[in-house]
């Protein structure tokens, strides 16, 4: 009976499982399975590797729901999400794996992501020596459009040598000890080796890149049939011995210049096509200083007064001293009319850590002559001046505790540059009511991020109030002085003497020493100690005498009592 209860037990048992498990495996497979992808790419990354040009490439990716739904986007960087990149485009600046996610806005979980796209940095050693783009300006720097016979200006050229790795020239190093310019244009006036500035550019490509100026030139073809500018371009590494830069041969550029003209009428041009050139550059006036945001407008203009161009595009290249604060490097206009002109803006900012100096900013045109299927380019060189804010101030003052008329005292001044700049000459000069006003220190240059002090000896002989100002006086980086001014001011006393002390005659004192060997004071505690020595020998016999009386009377009662 027992086994039959066992049995029956384990045969109930068995079928309680295989219910539970008949439960979990029939449900239907719709309530647990994943939804299939709502979003897909209609315009993926590319698979294949692309290179940086010019210092940045713009990727971009389409994507949609298949239920219509509102689409957002993660960029990645190496597997990093990219902060502020949610845009279908993004413009990259530095190598890496580039990816991006698309999301669904109404549901997190419902997601697409792009297959990896890897971005290298640019190759250099194509080879060439090239002019990346030119501008012509005055002395002020405004623009030249046209420049007539016997003017004088300024011509920049942004070179580019990919015969040097930028690598191979140290940072800092003078350029003019390697490269050496010599004018050869018979359009042009030659320039003496000073008016011949190199300085050192952002890299196009991974080449040696730099700006040519020819501070001051003179166009001076008065038939205006030659405007070409050319020089010689020569490398020669005579300074540095052992430098991965290597002697390469002479090189000649030609670069014909669209401003040079008979008139400004009578507009020159290499051919008849149409050019697209820089009319005019505005940034707002004076100078941008570091950290700022500010708007650069730029009005180009058809050259050609016969021909029209289409889809001109308008693309800015950056240095490193300054970057995009919002909106695209590159604008497109549909048409331009011949001899027409147009607008473009662009929202820059100057890097905060950028140097005072001249920030160039390439501008490349792209275009079609309207209604063919020819395309065109031409570039551009503008400039815009870029200053470190002045950050020179005092830190403190040390003024003395106390002063006395007749006595010398010191008054320290401290300050400091938190700028980004040197400042040059110091100098530090006091005033006031003392005795010796004017005095000046030279102080020399202060570096970025140093402190330094500067002391003054001041003294009046008179008693009251010292006042008077530090002026402190140095250069910027631009060579403007300025100066920064700290007040002073203090309580002088008269200088103390012995008939100020209170209830004491030093003069009789000393005679008292000398006549009596101690002071009266030193008699009179002598005195009071004897007197107290007195009192309490008087004290003590009393309490003796009165003990001894009690112990007689003590005596006299016991004998009464026997």
């Amino acid at each position: 009976m027992k086994n039959i209860r066992k049995s029956y037990k384990k045969l109930v048992g068995g079928a309680l499982i295989l219910l539970m498990m008949v439960s979990v495996f029939c449900v239907p497979f719709t309530s647990i399975a994943f939804a299939a992808g709502n979003i897909s790419f209609t315009k993926n990354l590319p698979s294949e590797p692309q290179t940086l040009s010019g210092g940045s490439l713009v990727l971009s990716v389409e994507a949609k729901a298949a239920d219509g739904a509102a689409i957002r986007y993660e960029w990645y960087k190496d597997g990093a999400a990219i902060s502020g990149a949610t845009s279908a485009t993004y413009t990259v600046s530095t190598p890496g794996e580039y990816s991006v996610k698309a999301i669904n806005q109404s549901n997190e979980g419902d997601f697409a992501e792009s297959q990896t796209c890897t971005v290298t940095e640019p190759q250099s050693g194509n080879g060439q020596l090239y002019v990346a783009g030119y501008s012509v300006v005055d002395n002020l720097g405004n623009p030249i459009l046209y420049l007539t016979p016997e003017t004088h200006c300024k011509i920049v050229f942004l070179m580019v040598d990919g015969r040097v790795l930028d690598s191979d020239v140290p940072q800092g190093t003078d350029l003019k000890s390697y490269i050496h310019i010599t004018p050869t244009s018979k359009a042009f006036s030659s320039c003496s080796n000073g008016d011949i500035w190199l300085d050192r550019e952002a890299s196009v490509d991974g080449s040696l890149t730099y700006s040519l100026t020819f501070n001051d030139i003179t166009y001076l073809d008065t038939t205006a049939q030659d405007n070409t500018l050319s020089f010689d371009v020569s490398v020669i590494n005579n300074s540095t011995p052992g430098a991965p830069i290597a002697n390469l041969p002479l090189t000649s550029v030609s670069q014909s210049i669209g401003q040079c003209s008979k008139s400004k009428d009578e507009t020159v041009t290499s051919g008849a096509k149409p050019t697209v050139m820089v009319k005019d550059s505005n940034y707002g006036g004076g100078n941008i200083a570091a950290g700022q945001n500010f708007t650069l407008t730029l009005t180009s203009y058809n050259t050609s007064r016969s021909t029209a161009i289409s889809d001109v595009v308008t693309t800015i290249t950056l240095p490193q001293t300054l970057t995009l604060a919002a909106g695209s490097n590159t604008v497109l206009t549909e048409s331009v009319p011949a001899g027409g002109s147009y607008q473009t803006t662009f929202t820059l900012q100057a890097q905060s850590s950028a140097e005072t100096g001249v920030a160039n900013v390439t501008v490349e045109y792209r275009y079609y002559i309207k209604g063919t299927d020819e395309q065109l380019t031409s570039s551009q060189l503008i400039t815009v001046p870029i200053v470190q804010p002045d950050r020179f101030s005092f830190t403190s003052m040390d003024l003395p505790q106390e002063m006395y008329a007749g006595e010398e005292n010191t008054i320290t001044v401290n300050y400091v540059n938190k700028g980004k700049g040197i400042l040059y000459n110091l100098t530090a000069e006091i005033s006031g009511n003392i005795n010796t006003p004017g005095q000046q220190q030279y102080l020399g240059n202060l570096n970025s991020g140093t402190e330094g002090s500067a002391d003054f000896t001041i003294q009046t002989d008179q008693p009251g109030t010292v006042s008077g100002t530090i002026t402190l006086t140095y250069e910027d980086v631009n060579g403007n002085e300025k100066k920064q001014t700290q007040d002073y001011s203090l309580t002088v006393s008269e200088m103390p003497t012995y008939d100020d002390m209170p209830d004491m005659d030093m003069d009789a004192m000393g005679d008292m020493d000398m006549q009596q060997g101690m002071p009266v004071w030193g008699w009179v505690l002598i005195g009071v100690g004897v007197v107290a020595v007195i009192v309490v020998v008087v004290v003590i016999v009393k309490k003796k005498k009165a003990k001894r009386r009690a112990e007689l009377l003590a005596e006299d009662n016991d004998d009464e009592d026997f």
